[in-house]
């Protein structure tokens, strides 16, 4: 009996960390169609496991091998920031469009447009709108909720 509860158990979670993949590639998949729309492949910088194994998935994602090879670049730790800061000294022009995934994140750095970041157990969506009027990114109606002029 009680491997049959661990096993159930263990199967319910396999199923809902499969659709919780689904659903974050969904969501990113959207935003790249937003963020970076004349592209049909969008060039990620990921550095995290976690995301590069959701982007995997994906067909019209490839991975950038550094910053100044990508379209979007994903911020999940402040090492990236630092990264980017340092590659953008020397290529001040760049067009790389920063998201983060935490809060912190996006207050820390001011070319960072957005995040997606859990908040008690709940996905949050928010972008600052100057930062997208910098980038000349204008939010489908769907997604023009989440925007906010300051944090």
């Amino acid at each position: 009996m009680k491997r049959l509860i661990l096993f159930l158990f263990l199967s319910a979670y396999g199923l809902l960390y499969a659709m919780d993949i689904k659903s974050t590639l969904k969501v990113y998949t959207k935003l790249f169609s937003v963020l970076v729309p004349k592209k049909q492949i969008v060039h990620v910088y990921v550095d995290d496991p976690v995301y590069r194994n959701i982007f995997a998935r994906a067909e019209n994602i490839a991975f950038a091998k550094d910053i100044g090879d990508a379209d979007f670049v994903l911020v999940t730790d402040a090492n990236i920031l630092g990264q980017y800061r340092k590659w953008k000294q020397t290529h001040p022009l760049s067009s790389a469009i920063l998201f983060a995934t935490k809060y912190s994140l996006l207050e820390a750095n001011k070319d960072v447009v957005g995040a997606l970041y859990w908040r008690k157990g709940r996905p949050q969506l928010l972008f600052l709108s100057p930062r997208l009027k910098a980038h000349h990114i204008r939010l489908p109606d769907e997604l023009s909720n989440y925007a906010v002029t300051s944090l």
